[in-house]
């Protein structure tokens, strides 16, 4: 259902699978480029990461660069991080760093 919506392969067949590997990357880019149609550029889309790292979640430093990258290449005005940043690690920090120099 969530990949009929998205319109994005998600190769898991269950939500446990989806918790543990997340979602595509390549949502990030399609969802930016909807977003930036929708609003006809008159506002600016800011795309959620999440980059904390807790008992519920946790993401690599890989796995942020391979969410900001796409929304960079979709348009994205800015990259919002986490709901929390105290659980945000330092290189998943350096991580978005460097991709916003990408």
């Amino acid at each position: 259902m969530i990949g009929r919506y998205f319109e994005v392969t998600i190769p898991l067949s269950s939500l446990d699978g989806i918790k543990a590997k997340g979602l595509p990357e390549d949502l990030a880019r399609v969802e930016t480029a909807r977003a930036k149609e929708a609003v006809k550029n008159r506002v600016p889309i800011y795309t959620g990461i999440e980059a904390v790292v807790t008992d519920t979640c946790s993401i690599s430093p890989y796995r942020v660069r391979e969410y900001v990258r796409p929304s960079l290449d979709g348009g994205v005005d800015g990259i919002r991080l986490s709901w929390d940043a105290r659980w945000i690690l330092t290189q998943n920090l350096r991580a978005v760093g460097e991709m916003l120099n990408y």
